[in-house]
């Protein structure tokens, strides 16, 4: 009966099966924001931001090697002293030419995380309200899933919900 008692102990410990009817669903939160009306919207601005930012410092750069080019041409028309002395001023220009080109990036990849924010807390609400209305108890991220069947993927369904409000 001691044998009994301890082997069935073991069954209910070792063999544990799990019927949960617990509704989960999962949405790609990187594909909403780049993808929404509102993402598109945001993200296009910045980007034409960028280029134009970028376009500016392609013009600096090529001024600088055009500078550089010069310089080296004249190298042996000048004196050391003289060339060092431009060549110092040519590296100081540089150097604050990529100054301004990383915190430009910085500002720019800043600029970026904000506007994610922003998105994700417009998306918020409308998942409460979707995990409220359809009697959800969890909704993970794509990213953070290995594999699950497509039927719980609600990402197409939040950004339509989602394009619909911002065009109000």
């Amino acid at each position: 009966m001691k044998n009994f008692l301890v082997l069935l102990f073991f069954n209910f410990i070792l063999i544990n099966n799990s019927y949960s009817s617990d509704k989960i669903a999962f949405i790609d939160i990187d594909y909403v924001i780049t993808n929404s009306q509102i993402g598109l919207s945001a993200f296009k601005d910045i980007d034409e931001k960028r280029k134009k930012k970028f376009d500016e410092l392609k013009i600096i750069e090529l001024k600088l090697k055009e500078d550089e080019e010069k310089l080296i041409k004249t190298k042996n028309l000048i004196s050391d002293e003289d060339f060092n002395t431009k060549y110092k001023i040519l590296s100081e220009n540089f150097i604050t030419y990529q100054s301004k080109r990383d915190n430009y990036i910085k500002e720019l990849n800043l600029l970026r995380k904000n506007e994610a924010i922003e998105i994700l807390k417009k998306i918020n609400p409308i998942l409460e309200k979707y995990i409220s209305d359809n009697d959800i108890e969890i909704i993970f991220n794509k990213k953070d899933i290995v594999i699950a069947k497509s039927n719980y993927d609600i990402t197409n369904f939040i950004i339509e919900i989602l394009d619909k409000d911002f065009k109000r």
